[in-house]
């Protein structure tokens, strides 16, 4: 009996003890702190819009503002640039002289050849008294008509020797006058490539003159697209400084060869309208329309990337987390590309390096 009641005492005992140890850890885990759940981090990425940037279906072109009328100008005589008297950018009016050759040797050669005509206008006057004596000589006929010839042939040498020294006299004039370069139109000065000392030859390019009343832009087009253009043929131009302003032009040159480097063809359109805004050497597009001209949405040529089996497409973003989607891509247009399927307006895409995203990853960013 007492050793029953001994056991069942024992039996009690490690329940209760059980008990407490349970209680105890119980309370022990909550007073522990907590330990924070693992979250993902979403990836920085730069977000487009499809639609925020859209066009019309066109062929386009970078282009080239410059002059209808740009002349390179250049001394008619050798010699030493004495001055220079415009820089790159200056208007200057019809007329102006731009640079002055250094004129000392030219204006010795115009004294030479000045007291060489002096000198045969004497000769000449000889010759002729002569002529005269002779002639009346042979009507006494104190002497004979063949000796009278050679004194007009004498005349006559020195006939022509008065009008070669004065077509000599009047060239070393001229060169003497061609020893300052003027402009030949009213314009802005494009190119200057001389200086003060240094010694040109003549027909050298000095510089270059503008007429900026007349503007055009030029651009080259490959081979495969040049049968589109027709001189006379109205295009769209888009400068880059200024996107807002579309400018019509007309062509009116297509290069009837490929350039040797580029293998493209050169046309040039003159701009119409009101140019005051439009500077030379800006930098412009040209558009060749299409025929229905459709509306097309452009996204980012970096958002495009391949992945294996599944073609080229972009990472369209759903509730914060990526998915590839397959584009259709159409044309290019600088740093973007036609997408005329495979996205919707309004969708968001990540921009740029979707090689470093993968299926369902958390992303995170501005729109672009």
């Amino acid at each position: 009996m007492i050793h029953s009641f001994s056991k069942k005492r024992k039996i009690y005992y490690g329940t209760g003890l059980a008990a407490l140890l349970i209680f105890a850890g119980a309370l022990l885990w909550h007073m522990l702190p907590e330990v924070p759940k693992t979250v993902e981090a979403a990836t920085p990425v730069k977000v487009f819009v499809v639609g925020a940037t859209e066009g019309t279906a066109a062929q386009v072109y970078a282009g080239e503002i410059h002059s209808v009328y740009e002349s390179n100008l250049s001394f008619q005589t050798a010699g030493k640039i004495l001055s220079r008297r415009v820089k790159a950018g200056d208007r200057v009016r019809k007329g102006q002289v731009l640079a002055v050759l250094d004129t000392r040797d030219l204006e010795q050669a115009v004294y030479n050849t000045q007291a060489q005509e002096s000198a045969v206008n004497s000769q000449l006057k000889l010759a002729e008294k002569n002529m005269r004596r002779y002639q009346q000589l042979l009507a006494e006929g104190a002497v004979s008509e063949a000796i009278y010839d050679q004194y007009v042939q004498q005349y006559e040498a020195a006939q022509a020797a008065v009008e070669q020294s004065h077509a000599q006299s009047a060239q070393t004039v001229n060169q003497l006058g061609y020893s300052m370069l003027t402009a030949d139109r009213e314009g802005i000065v494009t190119k200057i490539k001389a200086e003060p000392g240094q010694v040109v030859a003549a027909g050298e390019n000095i510089a270059t003159l503008a007429d900026d009343g007349a503007l055009e832009v030029e651009f080259a087009v490959p081979e495969d697209a040049v049968a589109n253009f027709t001189i006379g043929t109205s295009i769209d131009t888009q400068l880059w400084s200024r996107r807002k302003n579309d400018y019509a032009a007309v062509i009116r040159e297509i290069s009837p060869m490929a350039d040797a480097e580029t293998r493209t063809f050169q046309i040039k359109a003159q701009l119409q309208g009101d140019l005051s805004a439009v500077r030379l050497g800006m930098t412009a597009k040209v558009f060749l329309r299409n025929g229905g001209e459709k509306k097309a949405s452009y996204i980012p040529l970096a958002a495009v990337f391949e992945q294996p089996d599944q073609g080229k497409g972009v990472w369209v973003i759903h509730d914060g987390r990526v998915y590839f989607a397959p584009i259709e891509l159409g044309e290019l247009r600088k740093d973007q590309v036609e997408v005329p399927s495979g996205l919707a307006q309004g969708e968001r895409i990540v921009a740029a390096g979707g090689q470093k995203l993968s299926e369902g990853q958390m992303v995170g960013g501005m729109e672009n």
